[in-house]
């Protein structure tokens, strides 16, 4: 990426994208964003977009220390309900943003919406998302995942995981946003 930061008007780029499937958007639910670090960044325009499908969002933001958060205010403007968590208790809820959403949403808690459970999405480092899936099991969650894509059009399985059951699944074909309880971490 260095080169696009030395991108002048005029340059030409060869864009092979996008790649995968967007995140499934629910309607009239409740969706919780699960953001570790800079995994708040792509959660913020599925935020824009499950407003605009009259859902009630709720965003966890976490990160080691208070001066790591951000995009918490971008959050708000958008009318999502936001909590911070900090591992150094510099900011809001002291702990991870996997233990502040146990902490909120643990074991098959129903939504504020109804009985429906929420829909959780959920950025951040594979080991948040693996330890999200075992301290959330009640709850459908979603994870971005980034990994290094070869070839883009499945064929080479660079980006891929196991599948529960059994095959794989691929990032640049059926992700990167996959459903936790489909795949091995």
């Amino acid at each position: 990426m260095a080169g696009l930061a030395k991108t002048r008007a005029g340059d030409v780029w060869d864009v092979f994208g996008p790649l995968g499937r967007p995140a499934p958007v629910p309607r009239k639910r409740e969706v919780l964003l699960i953001g570790g670090g800079i995994g708040a960044a792509p959660l913020l325009l599925l935020a824009r977009v499950a407003m605009r499908a009259q859902n009630r969002v709720r965003a966890f933001l976490g990160a080691r220390s208070a001066p790591d958060l951000f995009l918490a205010r971008d959050f708000s403007r958008l009318g999502v309900e936001v909590e911070v968590s900090t591992e150094d208790g510099s900011r809001g809820y002291r702990g991870t943003v996997v233990a502040l959403a146990e902490c909120r949403y643990g074991g098959t808690a129903g939504s504020r919406l109804g009985s429906d459970k929420p829909r959780v999405f959920a950025c951040g480092p594979r080991a948040m998302l693996a330890e999200l899936k075992s301290r959330l099991p009640g709850l459908a969650i979603w994870g971005f995942f980034e990994e290094r894509m070869s070839c883009g059009c499945g064929i080479c399985y660079c980006c891929a995981l196991p599948r529960k059951g059994g095959g794989y699944i691929r990032f640049c074909k059926e992700g990167p946003v996959v459903r936790l309880d489909e795949v091995e971490l």
